[in-house]
């Protein structure tokens, strides 16, 4: 793994990916093993797909964290395979996927007032951005200036979903002035940026979050937390068009969370 991250094949990776392996290297690396303290220490001649499967099971409650996971050792081992004698074959081969159940919660209106209510100004955009623009998270903190258009704001989406412009609303409009003035002694390219002006970190975004959730919840304004990027499907839900960005019925179905209403046919 620490070999592997020094690598040319590393380096070339997009820094998103790069970012997210090098959160999970130390986590895999260090995760208890019982007889050899650490599962970095376990040598690779007993590493089986069995012992990958067991290995991936403590992450079930977490299967965005499982699948970065397995892909990260799998990646590591293919990588090491090339480069040293002796590797054996990669277990990670002969294991399936975990199929990922759907998510098929729907924010309500009022348990997003009530959490737009209690979140910091910064939040308070994010959200209002997520929604309207039906955006992912990385795709907000990856947001330029340059993107901030007479019509409106152009997303440039990720995961090869097709960019778009979402045109000004009044709730767009203020959300960019939450943003805008909040973030303008910073002077940085990112609308998202911290305090310095340096793009935002996932382990950061996740744990200011996660206390916003924590809050609502201790304070009885929400029954059940969710996630932020439950946003992005309330927007699509939300959306007179369903619009996504995606290019397929199957991936956009993946966002829509509540029973449509259409007119008849006459």
């Amino acid at each position: 793994m620490n070999e592997y991250k020094k690598s040319g094949q590393f380096k070339k990776l997009s820094k998103q990916v790069q970012y997210i392996r090098m959160l999970y290297i130390p986590k895999i690396t260090a995760s208890p093993v019982i007889g050899f303290v650490e599962f970095g220490n376990v040598p690779l001649s007993k590493i089986t797909p069995a012992t990958i499967k067991r290995f991936l099971e403590k992450f079930n409650d977490k299967p965005g964290a499982r699948d970065h996971i397995r892909k990260t050792i799998s990646s590591a081992w293919t990588w090491g395979r090339e480069y040293y004698d002796e590797v054996p074959r990669n277990p990670c081969l002969e294991l399936k996927a975990a199929p990922r159940t759907s998510r098929t919660r729907y924010i309500t209106d009022d348990e997003y007032a009530v959490v737009y209510y209690i979140a910091p100004s910064f939040w308070k955009a994010m959200m209002e951005f997520a929604y309207i623009c039906r955006a992912r998270r990385i795709e907000l903190v990856r947001m330029t200036h340059d993107q901030i258009l007479e019509k409106g704001i152009q997303l440039r989406r990720a995961k090869g979903s097709l960019d778009e412009i979402t045109l000004w609303t009044p709730r767009l409009k203020k959300a960019y002035q939450i943003i805008s003035e909040l973030r303008r002694e910073t002077k940085s390219d990112y609308l998202f940026c911290d305090t310095n002006g340096t793009q935002m970190k996932k382990d950061t975004l996740d744990s200011q979050w996660q206390k916003i959730m924590g809050q609502a919840h201790k304070d009885g304004l929400l029954e059940e937390r969710f996630n932020f990027h439950d946003l992005k499907a309330k927007g699509v839900s939300d959306h007179e068009g369903l619009i996504s960005g995606h290019k397929t019925l199957q991936a956009k179905q993946v966002y829509i969370r509540k029973t449509q209403e259409v007119k008849g046919t006459k």
